[in-house]
């Protein structure tokens, strides 16, 4: 018998055990990877992070949270935990205490919009945030949303004087400009996409800005203009610096805006023509002369 098969098979056979000797090992390799990841999974729970640095005042947007793996030994029970919520859902609340990137979210360091102290959080440091009462008709169809630009439009009613009987007469103006909007119904964020009616929105102003809302709110009423969010600043076409009257809006009210004439005052009788003067009278008594007028 030749040698040639017998080596073949010898080693045939060394390979067969060498490869059953690595899947086994492979197997219990994945066992134990198997084990220690389901370990790993019981002691450990998904808590929602921040992502990247997150500023005193921002508002969250969509890539600024997400769910980590932590140790279920250091779980605080104020961190917001998978499963109870989603991450979506804190979009538009805002930043309250400043976090880096892997630090644990809680519902005191991103208030929800409208939470108590929100609101201050956007303003701007020496500015004041003031809320006005909007209409559909004031407010823009409820298309203004925060971080919009907008001016502020009073319209009213002219005083009349005791004796003037007419129609009221109407007027607007432009008493502020380009103020940022903060909240729309005490919310700091708002879809593109929604569309709903506005009650009151929050306007960033100075100190004086706000006393002047407060006065303009008394005398009329206050409408909002959507300002262009381009940065290019260009001329205003029909900016005239002045206020607009009603009869300048309807031709038919320019007739009851013109005052009627008023009747020419009588003439008075023409002046008595001026009286001659008297005679001078000349008076002779014992060589004196006294001269006098007579009356």
């Amino acid at each position: 018998m030749s040698r040639l098969p017998v080596r073949s098979l010898v080693f045939g056979s060394l390979a067969l055990a060498m490869a059953g000797g690595t899947l086994f090992v492979g197997q219990g390799l994945l066992q134990s990877t198997r084990a220690a990841a389901e370990a790993a999974s019981l002691s450990t729970t998904r808590i929602l992070v921040a992502v990247k640095p997150l500023t005193v005042g921002s508002t969250i947007v969509a890539g600024d949270l997400a769910w980590r793996a932590w140790p279920k030994d250091g779980l605080d029970p104020v961190y917001i935990v998978s499963g109870k919520t989603t991450v979506e859902s804190f979009n538009g609340h805002v930043v309250r205490s400043a976090m880096l990137p892997g630090e644990p979210v809680t519902l005191d360091r991103v208030p929800a919009p409208g939470a108590r102290g929100a609101l201050a959080l956007v303003t701007r440091p020496g500015m004041r945030a003031v809320s006005i009462g909007l209409t559909p008709t004031t407010g823009v169809s409820g298309l203004i949303m925060p971080g919009d630009h907008v001016d502020v439009v009073l319209t009213y009613v002219l005083p009349r004087d005791s004796n003037d009987t007419g129609a009221d007469r109407r007027g607007a103006t432009t008493i502020l400009t380009d103020l940022r909007v903060l909240a729309i119904d005490q919310r700091l964020a708002s879809s593109p996409d929604e569309v709903k009616e506005i009650k009151n929105a929050s306007l960033e102003v100075t100190a004086k800005q706000s006393e002047t809302l407060a006065l303009a709110a008394d005398l009329g009423k206050l409408s909002l203009s959507l300002r262009s969010l381009r940065t290019e600043r260009t001329p205003e076409p029909d900016a005239t610096g002045g206020s607009t009257m009603d009869y300048q809006v309807a031709a038919l009210l320019r007739r009851a805006a013109t005052p009627a004439p008023r009747p020419a005052a009588p003439a008075s009788a023409a002046p008595a023509a001026p009286r001659p003067a008297a005679p001078a009278i000349t008076e002779l008594r014992g060589g004196k002369t006294n001269s006098g007028t007579s009356q």
